[in-house]
Parts: structure tokens; sequence; C-alpha cells
């Protein structure tokens, strides 16, 4: 919903809401929590990847994903942005 949720809460009868935007960063070996809530993502769409033709079970290698993932962004010092999480609250 996220950008969304102004006009939600205009529907609702509610104030404009305060918003807040947040996401996982890390770094090289920081970056486990943002890399395995891509890996768990890419795990949970693998049946609609395997269905339009995007990658197969083999090619994904779910098994070993995360570890792969987590050599890559520490061997290259890279960075990693997970999910982004927009929150929104207002007061009556």
């Amino acid at each position: 919903m996220g950008v969304m949720l102004p006009s939600a809460f205009a529907d609702a009868g509610l104030p404009v809401p305060s918003m807040r935007l947040e996401a996982v960063v890390g770094s090289g070996g920081n970056s486990a929590d943002p890399l395995r809530l891509v890996a768990d993502v890419a795990c949970t769409l693998l049946p609609e990847m395997e269905r339009f033709g995007v990658a197969t079970a083999g090619e994904l290698g779910a098994e070993t994903l995360f570890e792969r993932m987590l050599g890559e962004s520490i061997s290259n010092a890279s960075a990693i942005v997970g999910r982004s999480e927009i929150g929104a609250w207002s007061r009556v």
C-alpha cells in the first residue's frame, strides 16, 4: 500500500498521516539481514519465476542462495539495501 496510505487515511476520515520509510542496510559481513530478506523473497517467488521462464530451481539454487549472496557481498565490500517499509500514523 505504501504511498497510497495518505488517501486511505483520508477515505477513512482520518487526518493526513505522518509517515516514515525504513529499510535494512548492510555491507560486507554486516549484510546478512537484508540478504536473508532477498533470499527469502526469491525462494517464495520461485514457482512464479519457473512459470514465467525467469529461472529454474536449479538456476536459483535456493539451498545455497543466501550463502552465495553473502559471500559475494563480503568479497566485493558491497552495500546491500533490503526491502523498504512505510509506516503511517495520525492523531484524531
